[in-house]
């Protein structure tokens, strides 16, 4: 049972991961948009 614990507790901190490096990405590139349309 431990066992089955940490492989889901692994599988559940690269999930969140995944989803703060995706948000963090669109985010970068709404900024980018935003950076470009104030130059523009």
């Amino acid at each position: 049972r431990a066992v089955d614990l940490s492989s889901e507790y692994l599988i559940s901190s690269t999930h969140n991961k995944i989803i703060m490096t995706s948000s963090e990405a669109i985010r970068h590139h709404i900024g980018g948009l935003v950076l470009l349309k104030l130059y523009l």
